[in-house]
């Protein structure tokens, strides 16, 4: 059956002899003259997809899958319109993937747009749940350099028995058209044999800035698993001056160039060796209910729990597990939606030597629902939701969000279990600290030059590290006077300190302290870093419009400004 498609409707085509039998439609339908009315209704739950692969080589066939979800009205014929890029591809044909179901007519019916109408053949084969529906064959056209282009199902119009039309929202997939280099390694055959079925993207990165190098180190290899996968092997070849990014759904992990080089430096021979990286989903309900390290928190899971893995398999068969990586690596976790506060949100490691969840970090991407954190080794992994609350700390304390949130990274803690101690003074050790944990600093030691910090002090290994990085002076040459309280204009010092290396730049002094009414009693030395501090909103003045430079900083006004200091762009 073969006719001008813009004179076929979803009515015409219900009436027809393809379709469901006519006592079906007898209350909404006239069989003898093929007319019918369509009512139009909305379906929320209605989706469509498209699946195929991510890269294909000029002048290669590929296959590009349409599917339906959710289909709760059993529909006898679909109206479907695809686009796709004229100038990177070719429609070949379309044909259906289920039995009963037919595509009668088929049409370009403009550039880079084919329209299917698809019928089922009668009453026993309605199209209902989830399928897929029709497969797509194209064909990459001869192109001279890399190019990236867009198929979509643009409208996707489904109807029922009863005269009712249901339109789902729209799909598409990506697929790059990669032009081989010379020594061949971009076939696409091989490809998708390495990756045991799972599509491979080579892209190559476009770095603004002039001064960054522009060459292959830009490009990333992305690997996407199929629903149902949980691993990727991926050729040496493939890889190299490269980084991998494996994905499953929105759980993904990057190994940058650094690790891929270091790989490649321990397979002896590229040819033949591959990289294997599984992502697990794991099922163990006690995962669920293992607690984190500080038990008076509030703790639940909120995601799947993920056991990662990666592994060198070497051509002679040989496999060596890699479980430390000194930089370079990347995890992406999804996060739950019905998650209100993402501020409590983090993610864990589980140290199975403890049976304990462990912190490691995150930081909330709002536009993907992520949680994305740089790690240091392999293990089982979640996003956790780290609810800790302080009794002399009620809900309607101004610092209350500021603590819940300081505590669920990991910063701040109490003095005991239920209090913290809000209006208690901090001392320059405990501050110190502070910094050093919201600056992500790596201890090198427990040594340093101050005669007052021994190596037994629970906080030599911060004060070193503070001291390293420029962070921290000695009230003398040799003493650091660790147990004395903390000044606020002192506390501005080092703030503005902090600032400047959390962003690797100085900034401009300005007149702010004037605003206080005794900014006369800020001390020479402290003004400038009063007046940055001001400035860039580390911190503020006390009631009565006055600054109190000499007073000690209290517990909840240091935890404060550690949040300002977080909250500071570049």
């Amino acid at each position: 059956m073969r006719q001008k498609l813009f004179k076929i409707s979803l009515s015409t085509m219900l009436c027809v002899g393809y379709l469901v039998p006519s006592s079906a439609l007898a209350s909404t339908a006239s069989v003898g003259d093929a007319k019918m009315t369509m009512t139009k209704q909305t379906n929320d739950a209605l989706l469509s997809a498209l699946s195929g692969p991510a890269s294909v080589n000029p002048s290669q066939h590929f296959k590009v899958v349409f599917g339906l979800a959710n289909v709760k009205s059993p529909a006898y014929a679909q109206d479907l319109t695809f686009q796709y890029h004229a100038d990177l591809y070719t429609f070949v044909q379309a044909k259906s993937l289920i039995d009963g179901v037919a595509i009668i007519a088929s049409e370009n019916v403009a550039p880079g747009q084919v329209r299917l109408l698809v019928a089922s053949q009668g009453a026993d084969h309605p199209v209902s749940g989830s399928a897929n529906v029709v497969e797509l064959e194209f064909a990459s056209k001869p192109l001279s350099q890399n190019a990236s282009g867009t198929i979509t199902a643009k409208l996707v119009s489904l109807g029922d028995g009863e005269g009712k039309e249901f339109q789902a929202d729209g799909s598409k997939v990506d697929v790059q058209v990669v032009v081989p280099s010379s020594g061949g390694d971009s076939d696409n055959n091989n490809n998708n044999n390495n990756n045991n079925g799972a599509n491979t993207d080579k892209e190559t990165g476009k770095d603004k800035d002039k001064d960054k190098d522009k060459s292959k180190d830009k490009e990333k290899i992305i690997v996407q698993l199929d629903k149902g996968q949980t691993k990727a092997d991926v050729s040496l070849s493939q890889v190299s001056g490269t980084t991998l990014q494996i994905k499953n759904g929105q759980v993904a992990i990057t190994i940058g160039k650094s690790i891929i080089d270091s790989i490649l430096g321990q397979a002896g021979s590229v040819d033949g060796a591959s990289i294997q990286v599984q992502m697990v989903p794991v099922t163990d309900s006690n995962a669920a209910t293992t607690p984190a390290i500080d038990h008076s928190a509030k703790v639940k899971i909120a995601g799947q729990v993920y056991e990662l893995s990666i592994t060198l398999k070497k051509a002679d068969s040989s496999e060596v597990k890699l479980t430390k990586f000194a930089e370079g690596l990347e995890l992406s976790l999804p996060v739950e939606s019905d998650v209100k506060n993402k501020n409590l949100l983090g993610i864990y490691y589980l140290n199975e030597t403890t049976n304990q969840w462990e912190y490691i970090g995150g930081k909330f991407d709002k536009e993907t629902n992520t949680i994305n954190v740089k790690l240091s080794h392999l293990s089982k992994y979640a996003v956790l939701q780290y609810n800790k609350e302080y009794t002399d700390v009620p809900a309607d304390h101004w610092a209350y969000d500021v603590l819940q949130t300081l505590s669920a990274k990991h910063l701040v803690s109490g003095v005991t279990d239920s209090e913290f101690n809000p209006n208690g003074l901090t001392t320059r050790a405990e501050f110190t600290s502070l910094l050093v944990r919201a600056l992500g600093l790596q201890s090198q030691g427990k040594n340093s030059s101050f005669t007052d910090v021994t190596a037994n002090d629970w906080y030599a290994g911060d004060v070193a590290a503070a001291n390293a990085a420029g962070l921290i002076t000695g009230v003398t040459d040799s003493t650091f006077a660790p147990n004395i309280h903390l000044t606020r204009e002192q506390m501005a010092i080092l703030l503005v300190r902090a600032y400047e290396y959390k962003n690797g730049k100085s900034t401009n002094a300005s007149n702010a302290q004037n605003n206080y009414v005794d900014a006369a009693n800020v001390s020479v030395w402290a003004r400038e870093a009063v007046n940055k501090a001001s400035a860039i909103k580390l911190l503020q003045g006390r009631s009565g419009g006055q600054f109190d430079p000499q007073s000690e900083t209290l517990r909840v006004e240091a935890a404060q400004v550690i949040m300002n200091l977080l909250e500071t762009d570049n």
